[in-house]
């Protein structure tokens, strides 16, 4: 079959991880890199023999892409990915979705009409331990779903860096929040949220945040997001699943991954699973997301990440900032009730 020709939108920080898995999956023609700071496109573009436009639509008018991979910052996600729908292009769209439900529903709303695939990029559907304990909930195993927890701790550096940019909300916990959404089975009915604050605000967020969320089924959802934790730590983030059902229940300890290093510096544990580089190349749950969203899109055949679970997601997030200013649980009303 043909290579997809592909272009990545944004040449920031996540968009030099994708740019290295564009570049060596065989299966990739990758054409182009777009960034509105054409400069930093052109340098981008320079390392992997791209060319370089300083908009999707100038991308659109010169390029016969098939699909694009858009790695912008979630405040800029709407207009890029609704160009690329109505161009008909296909879309793998970094996640969360949007920053606001309101602008979740109005993406989904738009790859409806057009009849444009879109896939949201949530990572932790390509992590083998997150991915088995998945597909073991859709099988029926653990029988009917009672509760779900879910857990990612980062350290304090993670804060310094882009504390005030960006909330842990959207940069840490949507991925947690959504799989705990996929682990459910169904849709979100209200949420109730506590914000510590007592290390990171002075970088411009909070420590973290505790919640319950209440879903449809009966199920019951809580999750706990940090990103407080000692600098000292010998491993960045921590993260934790768990679901109990009628028939039993499965748990996920995502921490040390088997590997050491120790150094004059620092004792740590190296990330193994999300993008390690060895042999010359990044291997991992980034890699297997975009094989798997090219294999979709040559193939036909559907996405491991439905468009449900991340726009849940983040109406969960909504849902919590507003339970955070009122004290008080939050009804969340979801597309389709």
């Amino acid at each position: 079959m043909n290579k997809l020709k592909m272009a990545l939108v944004g040449a920031g920080v996540i968009g030099h991880v994708h740019a290295v898995v564009l570049h060596e999956n065989e299966k990739i023609d990758f054409a182009a890199i777009v960034d509105i700071n054409k400069e930093a496109a052109v340098e981008l573009a320079k390392e992997y023999g791209c060319r370089a436009y300083g908009s999707i639509e100038e991308c659109i008018e010169k390029e016969e892409i098939d699909a694009f991979d858009i790695c912008v910052t979630e405040d800029f996600h709407v207009e890029p990915t609704l160009a690329a729908i109505r161009a008909g292009k296909a879309v793998l769209l970094e996640k969360p979705i949007a920053k606001t439900g309101k602008e979740a529903d109005e993406i989904a709303l738009a790859a409806r009409e057009h009849g444009t695939r879109i896939m949201i990029a949530h990572l932790l559907h390509f992590d083998s331990r997150y991915g088995v304990l998945l597909d073991t909930v859709k099988k029926g195993e653990l029988g009917d779903v009672s509760s779900v927890y879910v857990k990612r701790c980062n350290t304090l550096s993670t804060c310094k860096r882009i504390g005030g940019k960006v909330s842990f909300m959207y940069y840490l916990g949507v991925h947690d929040i959504e799989l705990m959404c996929a682990y459910a089975g169904g849709r979100p009915v209200r949420a109730y949220a506590q914000f510590p604050n007592k290390i990171c605000g002075q970088y411009k967020d909070d420590d973290g945040i505790f919640a319950i969320v209440n879903f449809d089924n009966g199920a019951v959802g809580c999750f706990e997001i940090d990103w407080s934790y000692p600098e000292t730590m010998p491993m960045p983030v921590w993260s934790y699943a768990r679901v109990n059902g009628t028939k039993g229940s499965g748990t996920v300890e995502a921490g040390p991954q088997g590997l050491t290093i120790a150094t004059e510096e620092a004792f740590s544990y190296p990330d193994t699973m999300l993008s390690p580089v060895y042999n010359g190349k990044m291997h991992g749950d980034m890699a297997l997301q975009i094989d798997h969203f090219v294999d979709s899109i040559r193939n036909g055949t559907e996405f491991e990440v439905n468009m449900q679970t991340p726009i849940d997601a983040v109406k969960i997030i909504d849902a919590c900032f507003e339970s955070q200013k009122t004290g008080l649980p939050v009804d969340i009303v979801c597309e389709g009730e």
